[in-house]
């Protein structure tokens, strides 16, 4: 795991576990929904920490609302298509009291941070980014998967490359 200032940063900590969660629970291959279940898990972190940093951070960007909008857009769409109880079965660090955890845990870091910690939480979520895309891009080219989980996956990709891109992952920086 790349270190992206986390010992400076419970933020971008937390962002990298759960890519690192997300990477060893699709291992193996589950099954297509199983994969997209944990992935929407990475959306609703991307979308919480792109919130956050559009509320809290001191160097404001346009990246943090468009990031927050596709990651929860998405996230709602894979509990559509998957449905509530293969969601709730692996929600593992989205919870609502979780995710309130976390946006008041990155609420209190970007009150003190800097450019450079803003930087460190960028990263995480270029990692997350990458992770997202890993998993859910080769599911929508799999042609024995039912046409809604290829959609699916298909979307969360495209989804998963817009963080990417948008935090930096494409090279081309803010």
């Amino acid at each position: 795991m790349t270190d992206h200032g986390t010992e400076r940063s419970p933020l971008a900590a937390r962002v990298l576990a759960m890519a690192e969660d997300i990477k060893a629970a699709a291992k193996g291959r589950p099954p297509a929904p199983v994969v997209l279940a944990h992935a929407r898990r990475g959306f609703v972190i991307g979308g919480v920490v792109s919130n956050v940093l559009d509320d809290y951070a001191v160097v404001r960007r346009d990246n943090y609302p468009v990031c927050d909008d596709f990651c929860r857009r998405t996230a709602k769409m894979l509990h559509d298509v998957l449905g509530p109880h293969l969601i709730r079965r692996y929600n593992t660090g989205t919870t609502d009291a979780e995710i309130f955890q976390l946006a008041d845990v990155g609420e209190a870091e970007l009150r003190e941070s800097t450019v450079e910690d803003i930087d460190h939480i960028a990263g995480a979520l270029i990692t997350l980014g990458a992770t997202l895309l890993d998993i859910t891009g080769p599911l929508a080219d799999r042609p024995e998967l039912p046409p809604a989980i290829r959609g699916a996956a298909r979307v969360a990709a495209d989804s998963a490359k817009i963080l990417w891109s948008h935090y930096g992952g494409d090279s081309g920086g803010w």
